[in-house]
């Protein structure tokens, strides 16, 4: 597990909590206990009234409180394992999100959009095309063992593949060092595709039949644990399935890497939320 303290004053995960309870409402009881157990709340004015450090449960046996202000009323919260999210919220337009950063080249490809079909009504958007150009979250540093779950409007459906998303990838400057591990688009909207890249050889690993449109907002959920790696997607509106697109194992990439996501063919692919855990489907859903 990555060592490391996650610091409550930072507004990103502050904003986590807030998810966790008013957007995910259903969740409450499997991630936060509130002492005087309420699970019902409703137009949250929440404010942080103590802060406090949180490190994962596996390096700290005793639970942190953490101690907010909800409504005027103030709540002891009792925090098991978080699973972190990013919305892009309070973030400027026209820019990369302040805790990411572009990889593989240098420019101006990526920025936020404002869109009210988004969480927190703002997106993420590759705004150049022609070349791979991942934008990782660099904030968050490298894993190796990840799960990740995001939401993605496609603008357009192609007949070449398209890079969607990125674990166990480098920060370098060209892609011809690139490495990661990609689900991507395939086939005119058709398949869903694993490739990897190794010092900028990419080479497709599997793929599966999976029907998709354009204009059209769909939840992926990938992740790399050891060498098995496992995505699976669907309709946002719909419920989560319990079967996965791809289910396979690969041996070439055995080091932690950083998150993110792709377009390199320049199709207008529009993110949404992030989210992340270091246990399998656990990366929460925000639009569910």
């Amino acid at each position: 597990m990555t060592d490391r303290t996650i610091d409550m004053t930072d507004d990103a995960n502050i904003l986590e909590l807030y998810h966790r309870i008013s957007k995910n409402e259903k969740e409450l009881n499997n991630i936060l206990t509130i002492n005087n157990g309420e699970t019902k709340i409703d137009d949250l004015d929440l404010q942080l009234v103590e802060k406090l450090e949180w490190k994962p449960k596996e390096e700290e046996e005793e639970e942190r409180e953490y101690i907010f202000k909800i409504n005027d009323k103030s709540y002891t919260v009792l925090v098991n394992d978080i699973m972190h999210v990013d919305t892009y919220i309070n973030q400027d337009t026209g820019k990369i999100p302040e805790n990411w950063s572009q990889t593989w080249d240098t420019g101006d490809f990526w920025e936020i959009q404002n869109d009210t079909t988004f969480v927190d009504d703002k997106k993420l958007v590759y705004i150049e095309g022609g070349g791979r150009v991942p934008i990782i979250w660099n904030e968050i540093g490298k894993f190796k063992d990840i799960e990740i779950a995001f939401e993605v409007n496609f603008g357009s459906i192609g007949q070449s593949s398209t890079d969607i998303a990125f674990i166990r990838t480098n920060d370098v400057e060209n892609s011809d060092n690139g490495t990661g591990y990609i689900i991507r688009t395939d086939n005119n909207g058709s398949d869903i595709r694993l490739d990897k890249i190794v010092d900028g050889d990419s080479s497709e690993i599997t793929s599966s039949s999976w029907n998709h449109t354009s204009n059209t907002l769909y939840n992926f959920r990938f992740q790399v644990f050891g060498n098995k790696i496992k995505a699976r997607a669907w309709n946002a509106s719909d419920d989560e399935p319990n079967s996965w697109n791809i289910s396979t194992t690969d041996e070439d990439i055995d080091e932690e890497g950083y998150i993110g996501f792709g377009d390199n063919r320049g199709r207008g692919y529009e993110y949404g939320w992030i989210s992340w855990s270091e246990e399998s489907e656990d990366a929460s859903i925000l639009n569910d």
